[in-house]
């Protein structure tokens, strides 16, 4: 009997161990799943390549990791996570399998893509915004013997496919004094890659490969970089051709229509709203978040810094005029058409998307509401401001300073409900050739500053108007005001 005692006892210990056991397992699975649970919930998976302008987006998701931490969650309640895939290749099958749900593409590269990769797939790709523009980030470089657009006939150029790459090769061939018969014969010679690191390999490798298309930071390793050989040089960048290449962020028509609608319009928000002003506004917030990046990583602060630079980081108003939401011809569809032609012209596609069916503006015209009117009709007051700015520049010259000095006082005889109207004049009416668009803004708002600074009116009494100037008073009226025609010549005195 004892002995049996002593096993019930034996046994029931056991019993006890085993309920708690059972307890502590379902616990710990309730955790684990309730943990796993949250960030899929409302997950967007980003592909990008390693671009200094995708900086807007790092930074409001502080990394390429999905964090509660990050600007996306803590404002929309969005987990996003960016993955980085340089094999272009790779990731435009990441995204047709749905692996990915945004992905990168520049607007002429979207104008190759879509017929010649995504139709054959079944698949609509739609460009939701524009995240910025290429102002030295693309490039080709060069050995030493290469001095000129003109050098590279006889020599073999490394240029990744169906990318922003081919865009500045072809653009740069088209403006150089070549024949079509050599410019036809450089064609011949070109190495296709999958990706700009794979471009840079081949040129700092083969011996035959004497050029390459890159975008940074291989720009930067190619000319600079450890491997590099003396004399490697940057024969032509977008410094110059500073709004031929626009990065976008692209996603399925279907995803966005569908119940992933409200993700894609937080995320939207998150970048251009959060991220991009932040960036802008932070550079070095910008260079942390570029450093958790295998290929920025190695850099340094003081380059990466360098790098940013070489982009624009968009903003919403950047894509007010890319989609042309204030009015106008979208800049979208110049680019696109224009990339169309060469690629029809090269017989890359055979038949050309149009550029409409290329884009959704739908998010971001919910971002920024657009009256059926815009805000100053013709017969409002229109008066002249003759100024003269530094070529090419943003800051006021003296002259320009007393001319509005001149004007601040005269905007004293208005009323306080005037509104005005900053309007700068069109310039080059072709974005390739000059950044006459950014340029135009940028003047305008430095008028507005100097105006606001000087004179009592509150900035809400100034519109931009390259910016977008469509504004509403409370009732949805547009509110007329007094048009500031800008008539700006260019060279300061010294």
């Amino acid at each position: 009997m004892g002995r049996l005692r002593d096993l019930n006892k034996q046994f029931a210990l056991r019993l006890v161990d085993y309920v708690i056991i059972v307890c502590v397992i379902v616990l710990v699975a309730f955790r684990v799943h309730s943990r796993d649970k949250a960030p899929t919930e409302r997950l967007i998976r980003v592909g990008i390549v390693s671009w200094p302008g995708y900086a807007g987006g790092l930074v409001a998701n502080k990394g390429k990791d999905a964090s509660t931490d990050s600007c996306f969650y803590q404002t929309y309640g969005l987990l996003v996570k960016f993955q980085v895939e340089d094999d272009a290749d790779k990731l435009r099958e990441a995204f047709a399998r749905g692996d990915v749900d945004i992905m990168w593409s520049t607007v002429d590269a979207l104008a190759a893509q879509i017929p010649a990769y995504f139709s054959k797939r079944h698949i609509k790709p739609v460009a939701l915004m524009q995240v910025d523009w290429s102002r030295g980030g693309d490039a080709i470089v060069a050995k030493s013997e290469i001095e000129r657009i003109e050098d590279l006939r006889g020599h073999t150029i490394a240029v990744p496919s169906m990318a922003p790459s081919q865009w500045l090769l072809e653009y740069s061939l088209e403006k150089s004094l070549l024949s079509e018969k050599d410019r036809s014969e450089i064609r011949a010679r070109v190495r296709a890659t999958s990706g700009s690191d794979k471009a840079l390999q081949l040129f700092l490798d083969d011996s035959t490969v004497a050029a390459a298309v890159l975008w940074e930071p291989d720009v930067t390793e190619a000319t600079q970089g450890l491997r590099h050989r003396y004399g490697n040089h940057v024969l032509i960048s977008t410094a110059v051709a500073d709004n031929l290449i626009a990065d976008v962020m692209i996603a399925k028509k279907e995803f966005v229509e569908g119940d992933r609608r409200k993700d894609v319009a937080d995320f939207i928000k998150g970048w251009l709203l959060d991220g991009a002003p932040t960036a802008n506004k932070d550079k070095m917030l910008a260079v942390w978040a570029l450093e958790h990046e295998a290929k920025f990583s190695g850099l340094g602060d003081e380059k990466t810094r360098d790098l940013i630079d070489t982009t624009v980081l968009a903003t919403l108003e950047d894509n007010v005029e890319m989609f042309g939401l204030a009015g106008g011809a979208p800049r979208f569809d110049y680019i696109f058409d224009q990339a169309s032609k060469v690629w029809l012209k090269r017989g890359q596609i055979t038949a050309s998307a149009k550029a409409a069916d290329a884009y959704d503006t739908s998010f971001l015209k919910e971002m920024y509401p657009m009256p059926a009117k815009r805000v100053c009709d013709p017969e409002i007051l229109t008066t002249p401001v003759a100024l003269t700015f530094d070529s090419r520049r943003t800051g006021l010259c003296s002259e320009a300073r007393q001319t509005l000095d001149e004007l601040s006082r005269s905007l004293k005889t208005y009323s306080q409900a005037a509104r005005f109207l900053v309007q700068a004049e069109a310039g080059d009416a072709n974005p390739f050739q000059s950044a006459s668009f950014a340029l135009g803004r940028e003047r305008e708002h430095a008028v507005i500053d100097y105006l606001v600074m000087q004179g009592d009116r509150p900035r809400s009494h100034f519109l931009s108007s390259v910016a977008g100037a469509v504004r509403t008073d409370g009732s949805g009226k547009p509110i007329q005001c007094i048009r500031l025609q800008l008539a700006i010549s260019e060279g300061c005195r010294q």
